[in-house]
């Protein structure tokens, strides 16, 4: 093995004493490569895939999204699926639902959207506070059925913190929300806002940015675009 490392044509110098310190160099290199790959391959060999739910498209929800999952110091997951559960939304498919996955793979569904002033379609990662509540969005439904900022408490009562009227105020909250240490809420919008050229989403409108002040359940626009 040594020979053939000395006869690779790249690892050979005409330098003198200089070729054995580069032969060396190129030898351990090589080895080291060739580790690593060992290493590589007997780590993604390690890997399996573990299947946690198998959603089944009826009570237990449909079509979760990347990226829509959260984790709490126990090791449950939360997420959201935007069809699925129950009512009429998405030709009857269901109008979505929140979830817990807990760490033996059980599932529990949390609620159930009816498409209605409660909202529909929960498409963005949830936000979970100290206590146990959740914070979400639904891109449909709500008053003005143009989606909903919403709380569910730790037990399972939900509250609607904002109702989107599609206007300047913003339409369809398609992304999760962040939250401040003082509780505000913030997200975007995918459409609504001012569009006064009308090059946006057919004239909807190009999205806003706002801030959910929990005490006011209301909206304060912070950028449109």
């Amino acid at each position: 093995m040594k020979s053939a490392f000395v006869s690779t044509p790249t690892c050979v110098s005409t330098l003198g004493p200089m070729a054995i310190s580069r032969r060396s160099w190129c030898a351990c290199a090589v080895i080291l490569l060739l580790m690593v790959c060992l290493a590589m391959t007997a780590s993604a060999q390690s890997r399996t895939l573990t299947v946690l739910h198998a959603f089944t498209g009826g009570a237990d929800g449909a079509l979760p999204l990347v990226g829509s999952l959260i984790k709490d110091a126990n090791g449950n997951l939360y997420g959201t699926t935007p069809s699925g559960g129950g009512g009429t939304c998405n030709n009857g498919q269901g109008c979505g639902v929140v979830f817990k996955l807990d760490t033996t793979g059980k599932e529990t569904v949390l609620y159930r959207f009816t498409g209605s002033a409660d909202g529909s379609g929960p498409v963005g990662a949830l936000v979970r506070d100290a206590a146990g509540n959740l914070y979400g969005t639904t891109t449909g439904g709500g008053t003005g059925s143009s989606g909903t900022v919403f709380r569910l408490s730790n037990k399972g009562e939900k509250t609607v913190l904002y109702s989107f009227a599609g206007g300047t105020d913003g339409l369809e909250p398609f992304g999760g929300l962040i939250r401040d240490a003082a509780g505000n809420l913030y997200g975007t919008t995918l459409h609504g806002g001012r569009d006064p050229l009308q090059i946006c989403n057919s004239g909807d409108g190009c999205g806003i940015l706002g801030n959910y002040p929990l005490r006011t359940r209301s909206e304060i626009t912070m950028w449109m675009w």
